[in-house]
């Protein structure tokens, strides 16, 4: 064996391994995840619930009570669309409760915009970096106008437009949906909160509008509380809440305390029916790429953890979701709110959570979202993730230190073995792919190479066949996702540009990877305005 067919091998054998392992776990974990997302029969848990209460003589327990968080920024176009789908919920039946949470500095923000863009017309000069200006501080429809009055020299028609057609703010639109959508319903069920423009990220939009909810509760009612988390493009399904309420009650009478959070798992495929163009096979293969983490590996990691938690066993290391995130407000006030000490405050929600052994329950409906715009955001997506996810360590330790929590040293290093070994098949995975498959090829080591573009194409294409046709048969997925509008050249189009985003997408992680092993580089946003 030459030197060459020593680095084939080398590389090639546990790249191959590693792809028939996470191939044969995506397969079998989405079809657990559908099955747990059908519909149950009537003799069901609630049913269940009802037979062990009779036996028993307990009764479950009142509520539970929903407190919905959706924090906005520069969101005044979607927030009445996004107050508007949560009636649907309200008129179901769920006790719910709705904080529109905005921050201060958005209005911070568009008076500073609206100053340069007076400035820019009394220079009468166009200059480069206007975009955010024209965002932050104009209605869309009046970016064009704006730029074609400097550029035909009428600043007096430039200043027109900013004092006549200024954008908004979430705040003051959500201030007449809010005040609307409660007098059609009778009783105040949307608040508004804002956050101080000194209040850090989402996150402390979040502490902001809890806290404020919490001035204003009625502490007299003895209900389980749990707080949700949802960005102003979910659609949130009444099926999740229903199953919460289920889950809650089933555990009272069964005696057990409720999960101290519920995450929901995510399609991205909404509204993909409509999409058009070639742009659109690489924005659907993302969008099944996704989801098709979410069936065949995150449900089934919420379910493996919670298991583990109620046994008191050794449980791996978690992560949370910021949308259709759930967390009891006892556990809240126990660890003092949303974490804040990293920019991915849902990462590090589920961090602790791991730390302290606390439940991650998977609710078994789905939270129906949109997928990054373009490829060139995705990565953007995934970097931000992945650094994130790459800091668990010191998250875990913060924790341990801040909580006085002391795990078994065995429990610690497992923790830490799953969070190092998810990140490097993170952010590798991808590159390990393509040299250990040029590698086989080069040296001519076809059998090799045969099975590692086998193992590609059934972890890639394979996986997307049976992610969409699981879009085709979970209740309400195809009508939310629009797979039945998708054009058939489309569809063989994107599953053809599957392989090309399994690539561009990992340049998220790997290059979040390099940037921290250079030390190079920070934590930036990737959010693209709606």
């Amino acid at each position: 064996m030459t030197p060459f067919d020593f680095v084939t091998y080398l590389v090639g054998l546990p790249t191959a391994a590693y792809f028939a392992f996470v191939t044969v776990r995506a397969f079998a974990g989405e079809v657990r995840t559908v099955r747990a997302l059908r519909p149950r029969a009537e003799s069901g848990r609630t049913q269940a619930a009802t037979a062990d209460t009779s036996r028993t003589g307990a009764q479950p327990a009142a509520g539970p009570e929903f407190v919905i968080l959706m924090p906005m920024l520069r969101e005044d176009r979607v927030v009445r669309e996004a107050c508007e789908h949560l009636v649907r919920a309200v008129k179901d039946g769920v006790a719910l409760q709705v904080v529109i949470a905005t921050t201060e500095r958005e209005e911070q923000e568009r008076r500073e915009a609206l100053a340069e863009l007076r400035a820019a017309a009394d220079r009468g000069g166009l200059r480069h970096d206007l975009d955010q200006a024209l965002t932050r501080a104009l209605v869309p429809a009046a970016h064009a106008p704006f730029r074609h009055a400097l550029e035909t020299g009428r600043p007096d028609e430039a200043v027109r437009i900013v004092a006549e057609r200024q954008r908004p703010t979430t705040a003051e639109t959500a201030a007449d949906v809010i005040a609307e959508l409660n007098a059609s319903l009778g009783r105040e069920v949307f608040h508004h909160t804002a956050a101080p423009a000194t209040a850090t990220g989402k996150v402390g939009q979040l502490n902001a509008a809890l806290r404020r909810w919490q001035e204003g509760r009625d502490r007299a009612r003895d209900v389980p509380v749990y707080v949700g988390v949802y960005d102003a493009d979910s659609k949130p399904d009444p099926a999740a809440f229903r199953a919460m309420t289920d889950i809650v009650h089933a555990e009272a009478v069964a005696g057990h305390e409720p999960p101290e959070i519920f995450q929901q798992v995510s399609s991205y495929c909404r509204g993909m029916g409509a999409m058009r163009g070639m742009r659109a096979a690489l924005r659907l293969s993302d969008a099944i790429a996704q989801t098709r983490w979410a069936l065949g590996f995150e449900y089934d990691l919420f379910r493996r953890y919670t298991k583990q938690a109620r046994a008191g066993g050794l449980r791996p290391l978690a992560y949370c979701i910021g949308h259709g995130c759930f967390v009891s407000l006892g556990f809240l006030e126990r660890i003092g709110g949303f974490p804040t000490l990293s920019p991915n405050d849902d990462l590090a929600l589920g961090y602790e959570a791991s730390l302290l052994g606390a439940q991650v329950c998977p609710v078994p409906a789905l939270d129906y979202c949109d997928v990054a715009p373009d490829s060139l955001s995705s990565v953007r997506q995934s970097r931000f993730w992945f650094h994130g996810s790459a800091r668990f360590a010191t998250d875990l330790r913060a924790f341990r230190d801040e909580l006085g929590v002391r795990p078994s040293r065995l429990q610690w290093w497992y923790l830490l073995a799953v969070g190092h070994g998810r990140n490097i098949a993170w952010a590798w995975r991808a590159a390990a792919w393509v040299t250990a498959t040029a590698l086989a090829a080069a040296d001519a080591r076809w059998a090799l190479t045969a099975v590692l573009v086998a193992l590609h194409l059934a972890y890639v294409q394979g996986g997307y066949l049976q992610t969409w046709r699981h879009l085709h048969t979970l209740p309400g997925a195809a009508d939310l996702s629009g797979v039945r509008e998708f054009p058939v050249r489309l569809l063989l189009a994107s599953l053809a540009a599957a392989s090309v985003t399994f690539v561009v997408r990992s340049l998220g992680p790997l290059t979040g990877s390099l940037e921290l092993l250079l030390r190079r580089g920070g934590v930036t946003s990737w959010k693209v305005e709606r």
